[in-house]
């Protein structure tokens, strides 16, 4: 999907370079820096389509868009636009039912008037097609009440878009418009689990624009488009595709060196539990509690606590066989909804239950149950845990 991105900017720049050998009559001038601009608003809807369930309809996948552009038309054919875009993304999980997050998109596009490229410039003109591409950085997950929702913070990352805007005439100072957009992005941008790398969203959103300051365009002699017309745009364009793939390379190498870093800790955390494992390795009296923690929102055990817990069943082998052991599931109050919160404690407890099963301890000596909210401890990650009793 990204090669689809870079290819249609790469395309849009070559053929507007290439079709400038085409006689389209007399050429243009480009007037004064503060000649063409344009000033546009949008509202509309948008979703994501990554999650592959299959399930809820589709009115519970859209999501509401906002946007505000700023143009500025350097030929009747090449512009540049800054567009800030917003509001809430929306998808469906079978589990958890409609998610929802806000969301803010502020990326910069260069414009082609395929219209104006293919038909040349005419002042009369009702409808232009214009097709776009560029790239920006995406915000999500920023509001109080969405990172209490997720349990996650505010997210970011690198995105690109392309798409087509649609321009209807309304007067010489007044455009009605309607754009179709799609853009790519990273999972880790969003709040939601997905099994792909990259994630890409739709939008379709209708406004209006105003052009403001002197508008159109004089001609001069007769006289055809030449491709050295548009030459400082294109090399523009291309030291902006080597400076995006040279910061691309150093996302890589970051990524590659971090991820190393976290594989040295978590061998150096499961060397340390071990030793702890073994130095706590001796039968113990049925009223001592354990605490078997873990991540937030997750009902999976680390490769750490399924040490421990190992140890913990071998302990309990060992002692008197009339000993009961009551697994009490948490989950932290601070993050997620009661009825989910209330779910999660019990997964939790019932994970470690069947963990303890695994190792060979007999079911009649365990009993499990999720507590909910009641966090009986001073500390969130310890309320996000299961009490071996």
């Amino acid at each position: 999907m990204k090669q689809f991105f870079l290819l249609l900017a790469a395309t849009l720049i070559a053929v507007t370079a290439s079709a400038q050998e085409q006689d389209h009559g007399k050429r243009v001038v480009e007037g004064s820096f503060w000649d063409n601009w344009e000033l546009s608003a949008g509202m509309g809807a948008g979703m994501h389509t990554e999650r592959g369930t299959g399930e809820g309809a589709f009115g519970q996948k859209l999501g509401f868009e906002g946007n505000f552009s700023i143009v500025k038309w350097f030929s009747p054919v090449v512009g540049l636009r800054a567009q800030l875009q917003g509001g809430r993304l929306s998808n469906y999980d079978l589990e958890l039912g409609r998610e929802r997050w806000p969301y803010l998109f502020a990326h910069g596009d260069v414009l082609i008037n395929f219209s104006n490229l293919v038909g040349g410039y005419r002042e009369d003109r009702a409808y232009y097609l214009i097709p776009f591409a560029g790239a920006g950085s995406i915000w999500a997950n920023f509001t109080d009440k969405s990172q209490a929702a997720t349990g996650r913070g505010t997210l970011q990352d690198f995105a690109l878009t392309a798409g087509l805007l649609h321009k209807f005439r309304l007067s010489p100072a007044v455009d009605f418009q309607i754009e179709m957009k799609s853009w790519l992005t990273n999972t880790s941008v969003l709040p939601i689990e997905l099994k792909e790398r990259s994630s890409w969203g739709l939008s379709a959103t209708a406004g209006f624009a105003y052009r403001f300051g002197r508008r159109g365009w004089d001609r001069v002699e007769d006289i055809a488009y030449t491709a050295e017309d548009l030459a400082v745009y294109q090399q523009a364009a291309d030291k902006s595709a080597e400076a995006l793939k040279a910061a691309e390379a150093e996302n890589e190498k970051l990524k590659k060196a971090l991820a190393e870093e976290r594989d040295r800790a978590a061998r150096a955390e499961a060397a340390a539990a071990d030793a702890e494992a073994r130095a706590a390795a001796k039968p113990q009296s049925n009223n001592m509690e354990q605490l078997i923690l873990f991540s937030i929102g997750s009902k999976e055990l680390s490769k750490r606590e399924q040490l421990r817990l190992e140890q913990v069943a071998e302990m309990i082998k060992r002692g008197p066989k009339e000993n009961r052991y009551k697994l009490e599931g948490h989950a932290d109050k601070q993050t997620g909804t009661t009825a989910l919160n209330t779910r999660l404690s019990e997964q939790r407890a019932r994970e470690v239950y069947d963990f303890l099963i695994k190792q060979g301890v007999d079911p009649e000596q365990l009993s499990y149950e999720g507590m909910g909210e009641q966090n009986p401890y001073s500390t969130q990650q310890a309320n996000r845990s299961v009490a071996i009793k």
